[in-house]
């Protein structure tokens, strides 16, 4: 038997215990029951690639712009990125224009690492993996100061 009965043109997994769904006209989030826990307003969208809740927030997209919402369905912090990754260790990477450089930011939209990296991974451990902007073929660990504890050759 099915837990949640097919109705969804598009279903995503479940993370902190919602998933990201959309039908004809609509789209949000539901709970482990299939109902409707938050509904995004039109013009907002959750992207599949970092639409799942990453320690209570997720990304939404108003646009070209993405931002945070929290599982109560209030945007924690506003569209206002070009790029935007799920939260890790309290930190996400974000891009301050198209194709630019990426920084990280912490749960309250603080930019606590400028853009300087044209490839980013999540913190794990305390460390993120990053490719440095100036030398683009090559990457490096920083800590959540941005400081470079290992680089690569």
């Amino acid at each position: 038997a099915l837990a949640i009965e097919l109705q969804f043109d598009e279903a995503h997994s479940f993370s902190e215990g919602l998933a990201s769904v959309a039908t004809e006209g609509r789209r949000g989030y539901i709970d482990g029951t299939g109902d409707w826990i938050i509904e995004l307003p039109v013009g907002t969208l959750s992207r599949a690639e970092s639409s799942a809740f990453s320690e209570g927030l997720a990304t939404v997209w108003r646009g070209e712009l993405a931002g945070y919402m929290d599982t109560n369905g209030k945007m924690a912090i506003e569209p206002q990125f070009y790029g935007a990754t799920r939260f890790c260790e309290g930190l996400a990477a974000v891009r301050l224009e198209p194709g630019g450089p990426w920084g990280y930011i912490d749960r309250d939209g603080v930019l606590l690492i400028q853009p300087q990296y044209y490839g980013v991974e999540p913190f794990r451990d305390g460390l993120a993996r990053v490719h440095l902007a100036d030398q683009p073929d090559t990457f490096a660990y920083i800590d959540k100061t941005g400081k470079v504890i290992w680089q690569g050759e």
